[in-house]
């Protein structure tokens, strides 16, 4: 059986490569006849490896004797019909010094942009908590707490991106985030002075996760030079939270030479003190690429949250984190500052240019 299909398969291969030897060898000929002027049996005569037999540098070169041939023969009708065939299979080819101008000027009377671009990005975001409403447990005349990045989220995304003219277009993703931030609350004062509030015995650390699905969408506006291509953009994110979790840690301090145990509660589940429905805005900048067939971007963003966190009648509450590490939520936007790499491969749909 193995002996078999080792020989279908070296079959197989020794008619393929058999295949194109005499392919190249009949585009040698067909070029010869077009250098010859015998121009009305060049198409003919490639017809039949066109459909399967040239490598693709061969099949370029064939497409080109055909269309030359059609032009030279004031046959335009078939001359159009080959190029759109042409730039379909080849919608990324630049002219090169040696394309008769007659074959660049037919070739220009097709929009050969990318129709649409689609591709996607990794980075990383960080997280900048905004307090619009002190609601903790802490005294806030003496002490506000301090609300921080908590390092480095991720997001990755798939984006499709839309030109509209030479300079403007629209974007569009699907996003998944990751992001992180904390609070501390401290003494304010090192002195052992009891006044009533929470921070005379205690310091608070929390650390809260979050996992989202957003869905920006966006305008852009882009500045050439050279290959390398600048982009504005601004738009509108809604996104869905799907996780959100805390870790609360309670350390007692100025207990004198009393000592206790700090406190640790992790992994709580506080999406019943968290919105599930949210809207971003942002802008933000970028550079892009042409890499191989597509693009290579970078780009930096400033997202500004649009609606409070805690949802408008929902408890604060949160057992386990208000009565064990005494953190209470108070009312936040989070805003983010995001980073982001990727790459974008074109769809073409070439097309003949009305006049």
């Amino acid at each position: 059986m193995k002996k078999l299909v080792l020989f279908f398969v070296t079959s197989m291969m020794l008619t393929s490569l058999s295949a194109q030897e005499g392919c190249a060898f009949i585009l040698e000929e067909a070029q010869d006849m077009f250098d010859a002027g015998l121009i009305e049996t060049v198409p003919e005569k490639l017809s039949g490896c066109l459909e399967q037999g040239f490598t693709s540098e061969e099949k370029l070169q064939a497409y080109k004797l055909v269309i030359l041939s059609y032009l030279y023969d004031d046959n335009l009708e078939d001359a159009d019909r080959v190029m759109l065939e042409f730039l379909s299979e080849y919608p990324a080819y630049e002219s090169v010094a040696t394309d008769p101008r007659e074959f660049i000027v037919l070739m220009e009377s097709y929009d050969r942009r990318p129709v649409l671009m689609i591709g996607g990005s990794l980075g990383a975001n960080f997280t900048f908590p905004l307090v619009t409403g002190r609601l903790g447990t802490y005294n806030y005349v003496s002490n506000e707490g301090n609300y921080l990045p908590g390092g480095a989220g991720f997001h990755g995304s798939f984006r499709i991106n839309k030109r509209l003219n030479e300079r403007f277009g629209l974007s569009g993703e699907i996003t998944f985030s990751h992001n992180r931030f904390d609070f501390y609350l401290d003494n304010e004062t090192e002195e052992q002075v009891f006044t009533g509030e929470i921070t005379d015995f205690t310091k608070i650390d929390y650390y809260e996760t979050q996992n989202r699905l957003s869905i920006p969408l966006s305008v852009n506006y882009q500045i050439n030079s050279d290959g390398l291509r600048a982009t504005i953009l601004i738009g509108m994110a809604p996104s869905l939270l799907f996780t959100a979790t805390g870790d609360g840690y309670r350390e007692y301090a100025n207990t004198d030479k009393t000592r206790y145990d700090p406190v640790n509660v992790s992994n709580v589940d506080i999406m019943s003190v968290r919105r599930f429905l949210n809207l971003a805005a942002f802008a933000g900048i970028g550079l892009e690429y042409k890499v191989g067939p597509g693009e290579l971007f970078m780009d930096a963003r400033f997202c500004v949250q649009m609606l409070n966190q805690v949802p408008q009648g929902s408890d604060r509450f949160v057992q386990k984190l208000a009565f064990e590490s005494f953190y209470v939520t108070d009312n936040l936007l989070l805003n983010h500052v995001t980073i982001s790499a990727g790459y974008m491969f074109p769809i073409y749909h070439p097309k003949k240019i009305l006049e």
